[in-house]
């Protein structure tokens, strides 16, 4: 897609030993949502997903954690949505 910068173990902004680092966070953050480790790895790779479709929208590399857990969250949100199950 134009515009978009695909992180690789190539790319220094994202290194792969942060980017692993980042989605195991990503899934227990999500398992502790969804209750369920097969969801979180789904959950969690749609966060992986969605922040590299908005990667352009990361004003502060430095806050790229903060970030990718904004996404989950709201991931996630969707998630329970849909299962009926959103919280207040």
């Amino acid at each position: 897609m134009a515009g978009q910068t695909f992180h690789s173990r190539t790319d220094p902004d994202w290194p792969e030993d942060q980017l692993l680092r980042d989605r195991a966070a990503l899934v227990r953050l999500c398992a502790s949502v969804s209750g369920s480790a097969d969801v979180a790895e789904d959950l969690a790779q749609e966060t992986l997903i969605e922040a590299w479709r908005n990667a352009h929208k990361l004003r502060y590399p430095d806050a790229r954690r903060a970030w990718l857990h904004g996404i989950a969250r709201n991931v996630c949100r969707r998630w329970l949505r849909s299962q009926g199950l959103e919280q207040e």
